[in-house]
């Protein structure tokens, strides 16, 4: 890359949190703060930031490698390593969760944590960036598909949108059933919105198996067109059985030729269903939560678990120059989102009194402790009998 384009990589991954699913150590969030420190005064990095929602560790970071890259992607799971050494160490829960290979690979895909990763290029009508990094816990990428579904039909948001978004867009859909004896191997569909509207729709009404992955301006831009990245990866598919759920996040460029801030922002509010919480298991509300940032030696503080697990979500804003990242801004610390959070309260015991029956539950293949549930419900079937009435 030359020295007007840059990578944003966000990659996030549990690997152990006090008393449960609950959030990592001070500890570890320190361990990972140091080796990225490390790597931006030896030049490997531009700058980063080390934050987490619930037990997830989610660490943003700035270069110039390009996606994908080893170098990058090596230092996350150097960091994710050296902070599951501290969980164990310290007799955390789930100590190194995420992680499904022995050392780093340099590929975070296929290895257990998640990634978003979107290049930009500097030009003089975008001389910087603003972002958005959703990060998401106990529940899975097909979270983000309504919120992303919505923010492309510019009718249900700014009308400003309806010439913004004119050109159309390009969805990228991931298969997130698709099986490979190579892990970094991925099934994709490339669909224009809005002529494949429908069809982006049908995939997207299963939450279990397609999630957007990218979505992309079908204009091309100076800065370059895409906007929209999120990680799709499923523990199931890289360990063949079920792990706890995939934990996504979620990078959106902001402004200007892309969707404002506040118009990102507003899919949250509802509080969706989605996929996930207490063991995995179940249907609830996407509950929006305030940011946890471990920056300069300090960390601001917020809830990490709810009753019955409830998935959340939190929405870190920043501004980025050249790669050098801004302070953040929490967009779920305001009043409008006090009362989402009451909202997705309500949700919750509502749905949670359907107790085990669906959809208070999964289906079946996404109860997370499948391989127990299914032999119990191969002995509850061998009392049925064939009869003739």
């Amino acid at each position: 890359m030359n020295e007007k384009q840059y990578t944003i990589s966000a990659i996030k991954a549990d690997v152990g949190s006090i008393g449960g699913h609950t959030r990592p150590s001070l500890e570890m969030l320190s361990t990972a703060d140091q080796l990225l420190d490390t790597a931006r005064r030896n030049k490997v990095i531009i700058d980063y930031r080390v934050m987490h929602t619930g037990d997830d560790i989610c660490l943003l970071m700035t270069h110039r490698s390009g996606k994908n890259a080893p170098d990058i992607h090596n230092i996350a799971l150097e960091a994710f390593f050296e902070a599951t050494d501290i969980a164990r160490a310290q007799g955390l829960y789930a100590a190194g969760q995420d992680l499904k290979v022995d050392s780093p690979c340099g590929n975070v895909r296929g290895a257990g944590p998640g990634a978003a990763e979107l290049n930009v290029t500097v030009t003089d009508a975008r001389p910087s960036e603003q972002i958005l990094l959703f990060a998401a816990d106990k529940t899975s990428p097909g979270a983000y598909n309504l919120p992303l579904f919505n923010l492309a039909i510019p009718t249900f948001n700014d009308a400003a949108l309806l010439s913004k978004l004119s050109e159309g867009l390009e969805f990228e859909i991931m298969d997130m059933e698709f099986k490979h004896e190579n892990k970094t191997m991925r099934r994709t569909a490339r669909l224009a919105m809005p002529e494949a509207l429908y069809d982006i729709a049908v995939l997207l009404k299963n939450p279990n198996r397609y999630a957007v992955s990218s979505i992309r301006l079908r204009k091309d831009a100076d800065c370059g067109n895409e906007f929209v990245s999120a990680s799709t990866d499923r523990l199931h598919n890289i360990t063949g059985k079920y792990e706890g759920k995939d934990d996504p996040v979620l990078l959106v460029r902001a402004q200007k030729q892309f969707p404002a801030a506040e118009e990102i922002i507003q899919q949250f509010i509802t509080a969706h269903l989605v996929p996930g919480g207490a063991r995995g298991s179940h249907m609830g509300p996407l509950l929006p939560v305030r940011m946890n940032l471990y920056h300069n030696r300090t960390y601001q503080k917020s809830p990490s678990m709810e009753p019955f697990c409830c998935p959340i979500v939190s929405c870190a804003g920043f501004s980025i120059k050249d790669g050098i990242i801004s302070s953040a801004v929490d967009h779920f610390d305001s009043y409008l989102f006090e009362e989402a959070r009451r909202t997705a309260f309500r949700k919750f015991m509502d749905i949670r009194q359907n107790g085990f029956v669906e959809p208070g539950m999964l289906p079946d293949l996404e109860v997370e402790y499948v391989d127990g549930y299914q032999a119990n419900l191969k002995k509850a079937e061998r009392a049925f009998e064939s009869r003739t009435f």
